[in-house]
């Protein structure tokens, strides 16, 4: 998934920097651009709306065992890379060849690695014309060597072939809505699925005198025009001298904590408090749901303070006024991903897979049987600062200190994080790199 949204008043807002780790292609796919989404939205729940029909719930029960896989590195690029300049890596994919394409948030380009490492090649570079890149926050495969740049403003998605050509812009249309008149609106995020797209953003709209933000999953044709709407929520506009950020409200769900398989069905978290993921096909129709029991874990007050760091204002009007709301008990899912047929899921329990194997620990789910098991991947990662995106079953890309690179892209802006700091004394200062890993024989 999914770096930053526009806020009512030109603000800026990026959250949950410090738990990034993992929730990456999970979350920027956090890093996302947020045009601000990420809010529980009103989706089909067993015993809620949907219970009548008769959707089937899998009990996941307990994982069937763990598995420790030893990781090695097959090559890195970092800032004494003389092949090209990085500016902050935040989301990245892999070919069947064995290449590696890299979104580079901040200099606004597409870069190619090989499979070896050997070859860097910069396809596609900032700028207003044909195939160059603007707004772009979000990468997807589209097949047949197709590359879609996902575009925050204006939403659309520039298809550019292997070598970067500009062969097609899809412009996205919502329906109109059922009530209220819509405003502008973005797509922050968004997955091939079929002849169409799945995508995630948000729309401004007047509702009577009111202003409110409007965030959903939508589907969308090939032509880019909406054709199904899985899930929408509304929050008012701030319209005060202070900013209220609240931490459930901001950051869940389905936010980063969804997916589209080679099935054309989408996944999604439906309940920040609950280990509980709804499959849907790409028509809307529910297809069943996945539950386990999950001992969510209480913050004593230092976590709570420290959760209120994850949060980061900037605005170009001088230094905003920030309340920031934050709850008892850390999210239960924080992100997915659908991964050769099974769906690897990070949960907020990750930090102890770190403590008790070394290594960042994923559920990884037969959405059809309900077994799963707990997969490890062991290699070096600072959980604080660094983004790990699985790319297989085998291969993983490590972006070393995304955090450091995303505060020093913000110095001097104005910035405001939490109210605190967004960095642990003594917590890793290695520079920025990117690092592809693939599992030992």
């Amino acid at each position: 998934m999914h770096l930053m949204g526009s806020f009512f008043y030109g603000l800026i807002f990026v959250g949950k920097l410090r738990e990034m780790h993992c929730r990456a292609n999970f979350m920027a796919k956090m890093f996302v651009v947020l045009t601000v989404f990420v809010l529980p939205l009103a989706s089909v729940s067993p015993g809620g709306a949907g219970a009548s029909q008769l959707v089937p719930t899998l009990d996941l029960g307990a994982a069937t065992r763990t598995t420790i896989v030893e990781m090695r590195e097959v090559w890195r690029i970092d800032a004494d890379d003389e092949r090209v300049l990085l500016g902050m890596v935040t989301d990245g994919f892999l070919t069947p060849d064995g290449s590696i394409y890299l979104l580079d948030s901040q200099l606004q380009r597409v870069i190619r690695v090989s499979p070896s490492g050997e070859d860097v090649v910069i396809l596609c570079r900032a700028g207003e014309g044909p195939g160059e890149l603007s707004n772009v926050y979000d990468i997807e495969p589209l097949g047949e060597g197709a590359l879609g740049l996902i575009s925050v403003v204006p939403p659309s998605i520039a298809v550019v072939d292997a070598v970067g050509v500009l062969t097609q812009t899809i412009r996205f249309e919502l329906a109109p809505a059922k009530n209220g008149v819509g405003q502008y609106f973005s797509v922050v995020k968004c997955r091939p699925c079929g002849d169409g797209f799945i995508g995630v953003g948000e729309q401004t709209l007047v509702i009577g005198s009111s202003l409110v933000r409007r965030r959903f999953l939508a589907g969308f044709d090939g032509q880019g025009r909406e054709s199904t709407r899985f899930d929408e929520h509304d929050r008012p506009v701030e319209t005060s001298d202070i900013i209220h950020l609240s931490e459930w409200a901001m950051s869940f769900p389905p936010g980063d904590a969804w997916d589209v398989d080679v099935r054309h069905r989408v996944f999604s978290a439906i309940d920040r408090d609950r280990y509980a993921i709804q499959i849907r096909n790409s028509d809307g129709t529910p297809v069943a749901f996945l539950e386990r029991p999950f001992d969510r874990h209480e913050r004593t007050e230092a976590e709570r303070e420290e959760a209120k760091s994850n949060f980061s204002v900037s605005s170009t009007g001088g230094r905003p006024q920030v309340k920031i709301e934050v709850d008892d008990f850390d999210p239960v899912i924080l992100g997915l991903r659908c991964i050769e047929n099974r769906l690897w899921v990070i949960n907020s329990d990750w930090m102890s897979g770190i403590a008790d194997h070394g290594a960042s620990c994923f559920d990884v789910i037969d959405p059809d049987t309900g077994t799963w098991e707990v997969r490890c991947l062991s290699m070096p990662i600072d959980p604080r600062a660094d983004m790990l995106i699985p790319l297989d079953s085998r291969r993983a890309l490590r972006i070393r200190n995304l955090l450091g690179a995303f505060e020093g892209s913000t110095a001097g802006s104005g910035t405001v994080i939490g109210e605190g700091s967004s960095r642990i004394p003594g917590e890793s200062e290695e520079g920025f790199a990117v690092i592809l890993y693939e599992a030992v024989d």
